[in-house]
């Protein structure tokens, strides 16, 4: 898969190497401030690979007086994980926690990201992580669920809820007791929750 192929290369002090040098030379040569890396849904075990990418870049490219900031998905961390990320944002010059999703293909319908879950991660993280450099990126699509659990698929906005086909939904919102916004099909066997 792609994300075993990108690890293996982090894991490969020669191939890192590489990496590094090419983010710095498109870093340094870019007209603008700095880089955003964001790899999503890294999994404990490859932290370590990905941690020493990042500090590996922003040693780098801060010789060149530019900036990098990182993408962390907001799930639990175990205290291991918290440590490695405080280690990455005290050399970072910010950190963005991606609010999102709360619910996803192996949960049941729900939010993408409700404002209590929003509010409960991103208090988590700043536990850890330095306020400064933190930043937060909220969601701005929809997941529909079509039967128990699977998801049915994804819904971009370009003015209105695009909705996948051939799911037709009235044109009642509901909402949760949080005031989250979903609609359900006509036959109440698809739900789209959007934020």
């Amino acid at each position: 898969s792609e994300s075993n192929w990108i690890v293996s290369n982090l894991e490969d002090p020669e191939s890192r190497s590489t990496l590094v040098q090419q983010v710095v030379r498109i870093g340094r040569t870019s007209p603008y401030n700095g880089v955003d890396l964001n790899f999503e849904s890294i999994s404990e075990k490859d932290l370590p690979a990905f941690a020493s990418f990042y500090v590996d870049v922003a040693r780098a490219l801060h010789k060149h007086r530019k900036t990098v900031s990182v993408s962390i998905n907001a799930t639990h961390l175990s205290a291991e994980s918290r440590n490695v990320w405080a280690k990455v944002a005290s050399e970072v010059d910010g950190v963005k926690v991606l609010l999102y999703p709360e619910n996803h293909k192996r949960n049941l319908p729900g939010p993408v990201a409700s404002t209590a879950w929003s509010k409960r991660s991103l208090e988590s993280y700043l536990e850890f992580l330095p306020k400064e450099k933190v930043s937060f990126a909220m969601p701005l699509y929809g997941q529909c669920w079509s039967g128990a659990s699977e998801p049915e698929g994804t819904m971009m906005f370009k003015g209105r809820p695009q909705i996948p086909s051939p799911v037709y939904l009235n044109h009642t919102v509901y909402r949760d007791k949080e005031g989250n916004p979903h609609v359900k099909s006509d036959s109440g066997d698809t739900e789209c929750w959007f934020e």
